[in-house]
């Protein structure tokens, strides 16, 4: 049987993920990481606690634009990690 995770899905948004291999990481299509409405950081969030590592290739981005993915990608990812982990932005 094939594990859901190997699979390639499409989300609410116009994103594609394809798997890279069946246990660990994908590659997300169609997105422009410079203007992410809410709909797609809960897909990227989704396909991350999926994937674990996700690749988003060809974007073009500015100095500005790659800076301020960081702290977007901490809020949208950190409710994803177990409680018990310590030290990460949950507080």
């Amino acid at each position: 049987m094939v594990s859901p995770a190997a699979m390639p899905h499409t989300h609410s948004s116009s994103i594609t993920v394809e798997p890279l291999s069946p246990s660990i990481g994908a590659e997300v299509k169609g997105i422009n990481l410079a203007r992410l409405d809410d709909r797609e950081w809960e897909d990227i969030a989704r396909a991350f606690a999926l994937h674990q590592v996700l690749f988003f290739r060809d974007q073009q981005l500015t100095p500005e634009q790659h800076k301020a993915l960081g702290p977007a990608w901490v809020l949208s990812t950190s409710i994803l990690l177990p409680p018990h982990w310590t030290g990460t932005p949950r507080s």
